[in-house]
């Protein structure tokens, strides 16, 4: 090696580098938090947290927040639903602080069990650190507190301990417990995501040729929360099971298209590209051959959720991610010291990570969402304590403006997620659907004499390109939705352009929607 092209420190100088690498993570940071933090939070997790707080005032799940997602869903952000709750912050600051508080505590677990590997120094372990870092929060974009992202942020150092069992680290008890322990259980978020764990499991059974790795801590703690979470799901979610899954299984119905696996074959591609270029260069590191095959068989969860949205790629794009800027930095360890390729890696993969997922700086803010046509209007027609429903052909929009407007959902659903499976699903027969839309119609009905909205908006929403939804035809099947209905009178349309929700996206596009409107006589 040419020294005179080689870049290196003093022992003493090492700690000055050090400082340098954490001013990178906190100007990244930084400038990151300066904007997401005001950026609205998404339908998805203000549901969440709504549907959390409605659990802790002792409602139950089918009749008050009928998800089709496992409790663990809504159980995950309990701690940000108490703190609203408890008057302390806001819904949308209280989640957004939780979901960083979780980062970090993945992040520092990810550097306490990597620093414990023999063949791994200090600057490797920062390196993969600030990689998961960026890649959980700026990467994350809008996606950011979305259920996704915070597994792919925990799946790092449950894999990591996983690892660290198998090859005999040194890893500190406590960070090794912890991060087996919250991984365990926010695996079953998204079950789908036990293949990797499952597949190191597996080699391990294998290569020490022992059939008691049922006794290792990874095995215990995956299976103990499987068991304790059925138990949890038969002692107080019983209505899951017998209620709402088995209507989940033929009625939570996604059409797969060809974008979703061209999206598969895409980041497959860039996965493999990758280990190619790593094998090319003869990288003896392994953490990076395990990153990388981690991100490829990450895609496969992804492409089992059959929706396509870009939070479903985070787990893929996190493992990515780390693997990425550790070739990168042993790479750069050629021309350079470790501590210099640690600093000059971590600005590179910050970098690309904003360059990549651009801050959305024109996204609206919380401040903004109290000026949106939705907002104004329900203000208007509305006054506090107001409740209200609106019919959309998607979750978005409505259950920020619940956010920000302080009026309730007078809804157990988040949207009418099960219309979709209802009319496109082939294997329902007549009589099937029939008695579907008996019992729906029987839940709006249940829904609408106990909520009371004062506002009823219905958009119009399509089913398919042949079948448009019509609400009141659809739930008139049943009498006492009838009854209630008849306490409504119908007023002007309510009429706006949905871009305006969607400012700095893809999604910014003409999207004019005409709302019929009804308001409650009493």
């Amino acid at each position: 090696m040419n020294k005179t092209f080689y870049l290196s420190l003093p022992d003493n100088r090492k700690d000055i580098v050090e400082f340098f690498f954490w001013v990178v993570i906190a100007y990244a940071l930084f400038t990151w938090l300066s904007i997401q933090s005001h950026t609205a939070i998404t339908a998805d997790t203000m549901w969440l947290c709504d549907a959390a707080g409605r659990l802790l005032s002792g409602q139950k799940m089918s009749e008050r927040f009928y998800d089709p997602n496992p409790p663990l869903s809504v159980l995950l952000y309990i701690p940000p639903a108490l703190v609203t709750m408890a008057g302390w912050l806001p819904a949308y600051t209280s989640v957004f602080y939780y979901t960083l508080f979780l980062v970090l505590l993945f992040s520092y677990l990810t550097f306490c069990i990597l620093k414990s590997a023999p063949a791994v120094d200090t600057t490797a372990s920062m390196t993969v650190t600030g990689a998961l870092f960026v890649s959980a929060t700026v990467m994350a974009s809008l996606s950011f507190t979305e259920r996704d992202q915070i597994l792919g942020a925990a799946l790092v150092p449950f894999v990591l301990s996983q690892i660290a069992l198998t090859r005999n680290w040194p890893a500190p008890r406590f960070a090794l417990h912890m991060a087996l322990l919250l991984g365990a259980v926010l695996i079953l978020l998204k079950p789908h995501h036990g293949l990797v764990p499952t597949l190191i499991l597996l080699h391990r059974l294998i290569t020490q040729r022992r059939l008691s790795v049922c006794k290792d801590s990874d095995f215990l703690y995956l299976s103990g929360a499987v068991i304790a979470y059925m138990a949890l799901l038969f002692a107080f979610f019983k209505d899951y099971l017998t209620v709402i899954f088995p209507d989940v299984l033929i009625l939570y119905f996604s059409t797969p298209t060809l974008n979703i696996f061209i999206k598969a074959a895409a980041y497959s591609m860039v996965s493999i590209t990758a280990l190619l270029i790593a094998g090319i260069f003869n990288n003896r590191n392994g953490l990076v051959f395990l990153f990388l095959l981690f991100s490829l068989v990450s895609i496969v969860p992804f492409l089992a959720q059959m929706r396509g949205y870009h939070y479903h790629l985070m787990p893929a794009l996190i493992f990515f991610w780390c693997g990425i800027a550790l070739l990168g930095k042993e790479a750069l360890q050629k021309f350079m010291s470790p501590h210099y390729g640690m600093i000059v890696m971590t600005a590179i993969m910050s970098i690309l990570a904003f360059a990549l997922t651009p801050t959305r700086i024109f996204f609206p803010t919380h401040e903004a969402y109290s000026d949106l046509p939705m907002t104004r209007f329900l203000n208007e027609q509305c006054p506090s304590p107001c409740t209200f429903f609106v019919l959309n052909d998607h979750i978005e929009i409505t259950h920020q403006t619940a956010l920000y407007t302080g009026h309730s959902w007078a809804s157990r659903f988040p949207s009418f997620w099960f219309l979709a499976g209802l009319y496109n699903n082939t294997d329902i027969s007549p009589a099937e659907f029939e008695e579907k839309r008996e019992k729906y119609a029987r839940f709006i009905a249940e829904d609408i004499s106990h909520y009371k909205p004062r506002v009823i908006m219905l958009g119009e929403f399509k089913i398919n390109e042949k079948t448009t939804f019509d609400f009141v035809e659809f739930a008139s099947v049943d009498s006492n939705f009838r009854k209630e209905w008849s306490r409504y009178a119908q007023e002007d349309d309510f009429n706006m352009d949905q871009r305006v929700y969607f400012t700095g996206t893809n999604l910014a596009k003409p999207r004019p929607m005409t709302y019929q409107v009804f308001i409650r006589k009493e």
